[in-house]
């Protein structure tokens, strides 16, 4: 794979644009080369064709957003493979009650730089003070559960809770309400009432939030985690619901057997896409 193959590929997806005199530290998707569809469909032509794949959730976003950091993870430069399935030293188990602090603290670290946080809360300090609320708040609901999963080194978290469970959805909406604009607030509530429609009928389980330290990326944490709760699905035999605030974690969701349910966006305002696994 080199800067010809990428850039034969960026004149295939998007013909009307000139590439070929493009900086290699260009970011293709903020400035407008590429919209998120568009950067799936780059991504899946050069996996295809490199013969690789990339594990969405535990590459560092930034990477794959210009014909450098393409380079890096599909070409020669590249020391491992990024997006293979490293075998852990020890995989995930349930959380414990005693380490609530250490789980909060990956989410938040994790969700930092999330486009659609980034889109509610520009300003990083009210960000942080929102995703501490909002962490604490969905781990200590499914902690009670065995709902939340992590690492032993807390490097990575997975949040997940039953469809039958009692939300207290009051409390959640005071932390938005806390934290967050009404105007910004409208949209966010009105994506969300459109995404409800398409969880499953019946009892199903919902991965709310999955983090991984940004410093442990590209180890397989991510993978690890999606395999361990979907295990405990099957064993249910319960079918699976999440939604996406990161249009790049796609793919790695897909090859788990999700399946994209439904979109919702609007201008100028990162997408968040629903996605259900049938019961296995």
């Amino acid at each position: 794979m080199d800067r010809s193959n990428i850039v034969a590929v960026l004149k295939e997806i998007v013909p009307e644009r000139e590439f070929d005199n493009l900086s290699d530290d260009t970011n293709l998707i903020d400035m407008g080369f590429l919209d998120s569809g568009k950067f799936l469909d780059l991504i899946g032509i050069l996996e295809e064709r490199s013969g690789r794949e990339i594990d969405f959730m535990d590459v560092d976003a930034a990477l794959l957003t210009s014909i450098d950091g393409l380079l890096l993870a599909f070409g020669s430069k590249v020391l491992n493979q990024i997006g293979s399935t490293k075998q852990l030293e020890q995989g995930p188990d349930v959380l414990s009650i005693q380490n609530l602090n250490e789980a909060v603290a990956t989410i938040i670290i994790s969700f930092c730089s999330d486009p659609l946080i980034g889109w509610i809360l520009p300003n990083l300090k009210k960000r942080l003070d929102f995703l501490q609320d909002f962490a604490s708040f969905f781990i200590q609901t499914a902690v009670p559960d065995c709902g939340v999963h992590v690492l032993p080194d807390f490097s990575g978290v997975a949040i997940w809770t039953s469809a039958d469970e009692s939300m207290p959805s009051s409390r959640l909406q005071s932390i938005f309400a806390e934290h967050i604009s009404l105007s910004i607030l409208r949209q966010y509530f009105s994506m969300s009432a459109e995404l409800d429609l398409a969880k499953p009928a019946g009892q199903h389980l919902t991965l709310q939030l999955i983090g991984v330290d940004p410093v442990r990326q590209g180890q397989g944490i991510a993978t690890s985690l999606i395999d361990f709760g979907l295990r405990e699905a099957d064993r249910q035999g319960l079918p699976t619901y999440l939604q996406s605030t990161n249009p790049r974690n796609i793919p790695l969701y897909q090859r788990f057997g999700f399946k994209i349910v439904k979109e919702v966006g609007a201008a100028g305002v990162p997408p968040r896409i629903a996605m259900v696994r049938a019961r296995q």
